[in-house]
């Protein structure tokens, strides 16, 4: 059996096998294409850690207003009057109450002691009197509106609350 050399680099079938071979990698990239156009975060939700996909932003309420909300994810924003870490509870909780001190608040914030391991700085001291935004699910407990808080990200300090100027200061420069 006679074994064929291979063409040379000169030869036309080399130049025909190169072309496929560039048509082959352009078919390749434009399908890629394709495929990333149709997955953009235009299209499609955003991707979070934990492979879950992110929530579009929630609306800002304040506190009083909680209660209009329950069952809707949402942010409530407003001052931190009262806090307590109840360690010899069931659960230990840690509650920050908004709008007075229990069993006048408006609105109160849950940490269950599983989570509460996770914040670098006691809650019940890092909030208090502190303007604060919470994000989550409201909902109702005996009457009362409250969030739970599963992770620190869900509370951040209300920089446009505490800052008063801060919207002022953005008109200005932009």
């Amino acid at each position: 059996m006679k074994r064929s050399s291979p063409p040379s680099p000169h030869s036309p079938f080399s130049a025909r096998a190169r072309l496929s071979g560039v048509a082959v990698m352009a078919v390749a990239a434009l399908s890629l294409l394709v495929l990333v156009v149709r997955s953009s975060p235009a299209r499609a939700p955003a991707l979070v850690p934990g492979g879950g996909s992110a929530a579009p932003p929630a609306k800002r309420i304040a506190p009083a207003d909680a209660g209009l909300h329950d069952g809707e994810e949402a942010m409530v924003c407003g001052l931190v009057a009262a806090t307590k870490y109840a360690a010899g509870a069931l659960g230990r909780p840690t509650f920050l109450d908004f709008g007075g001190a229990y069993p006048d608040q408006v609105f109160q914030v849950v940490i269950w002691s599983s989570e509460r391991t996770r914040f670098h700085e006691a809650p019940e001291q890092a909030y208090l009197h502190k303007q604060v935004c919470v994000t989550g699910r409201i909902r109702l407990y005996r009457g009362k509106p409250e969030i739970t808080v599963k992770d620190p990200a869900q509370l951040v300090l209300d920089k446009v609350i505490a800052d008063p100027d801060l919207d002022q200061r953005a008109r200005s420069t932009g």
